[in-house]
C-alpha cells in the first residue's frame, strides 16, 4: 500500500509472506530507492504473514506479525513511482519490487498484490488484504499434502532389555497455500531390538554365515558362528551404537585350504578400541598370518604374498610384532590389536615346523624335515647350497692326517679339509684297560684304528649311515681284542 486514499500518514504498509508459519523478521532490512530501515518486532503471530508498518498503524484484527520502521518506510514511499527492497540482516538481497502509479492503487484505496503468476496488479478489495490471502488470486481450495516421513531417530540408548525407542515425523501442508491451514506435524514411535548397542536384527548382517550369535560378558562383546568365537572386543555402548545392517563378514569356505576372516562396518578406531580374531588353522604348515588392517569388503583385496602397502606379516609365536600379536593352540590362531580388519593364514617361507610326531634325538636328523631343509634346534631351515657358501664357510680348520700343527699355528686352506667331509662327532679312544688316550675328529674316507669304548653326543650324528658305521667299528674292535686274549 504505497498511496492510500486521502492522507498517507500511518497507513502505508508492506506485506511479507513466508511459509511455513511464523518467521521472526527482527533485524531484517527494508528500504526504498533512497534509504533503508531495520525491522523491529512489535507483536507476533503464528501465521505466515508479516506486516512492515509506520508508527501509528492500526493493525487491530490482522492475522500477522507486526514490525515497525519508524515514521516512514524508507524515505516515504513515493506516489508516482519507487521501489521496495527487502534484505537479510547481513545485507543479502531477498526480493525487490519496482512500481509506478500506472499499475493501480493510486490514491483510490486499493493496494498492489502479486497474483498466482507473481505479477503485481491492483487488489480487488478496498484497503488491500493485509494478513490475508491476496484477493487477485482465485478463490483458494485447500489441498492437504503429506511430506515424506523422516528417518527413524533414536530417543534412547540401547536399554537393559535390549530395546531402543525411536521416532519419525512428517509434515502435512496446504499445497495451494491458502493460508487458512498451517503446517501440521505428525509423529510415529517404535521400539526396535538392539544388542548391547547394536541396532536392528542380527540377521541383517551381510554375511554368508548362517548361525551368528553374540554375547556380552564383563564388558566384552563376542560374535559366534555355530558356537565358534569369530571375534571379540571390549566396549561400553552407553553412548555409542552400531547398526547390524552396516556389518560385513566373510570367512573361508569349507573347500578352501587357507583360513581367513574379513570384518568391515565395525570400525573401532574413533573409540580407541581394538578387536581380537579367532582364525581357524586350515594349513598344516602355516606359521604366521597376513593382516590388512583396513576397511575392505572383498577377499581379493589381500595380496597372496602379503607385500602390498598396509599389509603386515605377523609370526604366530605369541610375541608382539609392531601393533599385533598372534598366538596358536594348534587348531586356531588368535590375533589381537586389530581395528577393522582382514586376516589370512600365511607361511613364512624360511621356516617350516617339523612334521607332527617328530621326536628330537635318537637320529631323527635332517630326514624329519622336508626335502631341501635341515633341522636346526626344533625348526626346519632351508639348507644352503655350495654356490651360496662363501669361501670362508667352505673350509674348517681341521688338519689333514699326518700334518703336525702347533697349538698356536693357523691352518691354511691347502692344509685343511672341506667341511662337507667332516663328520661332526667326537669319539673317545682308549686302550683295553679303559684309560682314555685321545679325542679325534673323524674324516670321511679315513679308517679308525683302536678300540672305541666311549661315545659323546652320538645322537647328533649325520644320519643312520653314521650310526651303522660306528656300530660295525665297535664290533670289529671287540673281536680283535678277544682274539688277542685267546692267543695269550
Amino acid at each position: 500500500m504505497y498511496d492510500p486514499a486521502g492522507n498517507d500518514n500511518d497507513r502505508e504498509f508492506v506485506e511479507i509472506y513466508h511459509s511455513p508459519g511464523f518467521l521472526n523478521l527482527s533485524g531484517y532490512i527494508v528500504g526504498d530507492a533512497v534509504s533503508n530501515d531495520t525491522l523491529v518486532g512489535v507483536s507476533y503471530s503464528s501465521a505466515s504473514y508479516s506486516l512492515i508498518v509506520e508508527e501509528g498503524f492500526n493493525a487491530t484484527g490482522m492475522n500477522a506479525s507486526i514490525y515497525s520502521v519508524g515514521k516512514t518506510i524508507g524515505n516515504n514511499l513515493n506516489n508516482d513511482q519507487d521501489r521496495v527492497v527487502f534484505y537479510y540482516p547481513n545485507g543479502t538481497l531477498i526480493d525487490i519490487m519496482n512500481y509506478s502509479s500506472s499499475l493501480g492503487g493510486n490514491n483510490n484505496g486499493y493496494s498492489l498484490e502479486r497474483d498466482e503468476f507473481s505479477i503485481f496488479t491492483e487488489s480487488l478489495v478496498a484497503n488491500g488484504t493485509p494478513g490475508r490471502q491476496n484477493s487477485v488470486i482465485p478463490a483458494c481450495t485447500v489441498s492437504l499434502v503429506n511430506s515424506s516421513w523422516s528417518g527413524w531417530l533414536n530417543q534412547t540408548s540401547c536399554l537393559s532389555n535390549d530395546t531402543l525407542r525411536q521416532n519419525r515425523s512428517l509434515i502435512q501442508y496446504d499445497a495451494n497455500r491458502c493460508g487458512t491451514v498451517e503446517n501440521v506435524s505428525f509423529w510415529e514411535f517404535q521400539d526396535t531390538t538392539c544388542y548391547f548397542g547394536f541396532q536392528g536384527d542380527i540377521a541383517e548382517i551381510n554375511s554368508t554365515l548362517s548361525n551368528l550369535t553374540l554375547t556380552k560378558s564383563n564388558g566384552t562383546v563376542t560374535f559366534f558362528e555355530a558356537g565358534f568365537p569369530l571375534f571379540f572386543f571390549p566396549f561400553n555402548f552407553t553412548n555409542n551404537t552400531f547398526t547390524f545392517a552396516d556389518i560385513f563378514i566373510r570367512q573361508q569356505l569349507t573347500t578352501e585350504s587357507s583360513g581367513y576372516l574379513l570384518l568391515a562396518g565395525l570400525d573401532l578406531t574413533v573409540h580407541n578400541k581394538t578387536k581380537n580374531f579367532n582364525l581357524q588353522k586350515m594349513d598344516a604348515v602355516s606359521n604366521a598370518v597376513c593382516i590388512l588392517d583396513a576397511e575392505v569388503r572383498n577377499v581379493s583385496a589381500l595380496s597372496s604374498g602379503c607385500t602390498e602397502p598396509n599389509e603386515t606379516i605377523v609370526r604366530c609365536d605369541g610375541e608382539l610384532h609392531v601393533d599385533y600379536t598372534c598366538t596358536s593352540n594348534g587348531t586356531q590362531y588368535t590375533v589381537s590389536g586389530l581395528h577393522h580388519s582382514f586376516v589370512r593364514e600365511f607361511t613364512i617361507a624360511d621356516e617350516t615346523p617339523p612334521p607332527s610326531g617328530f621326536a628330537s634325538g635318537g637320529g631323527g636328523g635332517s630326514s624329519s624335515c622336508p626335502s631341501g631343509m635341515k633341522l636346526v634346534g626344533r625348526r626346519c631351515v632351508a639348507e644352503e647350497t655350495r654356490a651360496e657358501q662363501s669361501p670362508e664357510q667352505s673350509v674348517v680348520p681341521v688338519p689333514r692326517e699326518g700334518t703336525v700343527v702347533s697349538p698356536s699355528a693357523e691352518l691354511t686352506e691347502e692344509d685343511s679339509i672341506p667341511s662337507s667331509r667332516i663328520i661332526e662327532k667326537d669319539i673317545e679312544l682308549s686302550l683295553r684297560d679303559g684309560n682314555k688316550v685321545s679325542r679325534k675328529t673323524i674324516v670321511e674316507g679315513n679308517q679308525l684304528t683302536g678300540a672305541a669304548i666311549g661315545f659323546n653326543d652320538v645322537a647328533s650324528g649325520e644320519g643312520m649311515m653314521g650310526m651303522v658305521a660306528l656300530a660295525l667299528l665297535a664290533l670289529f674292535s671287540c673281536a680283535a681284542a678277544w682274539v688277542m686274549v685267546r692267543r695269550k
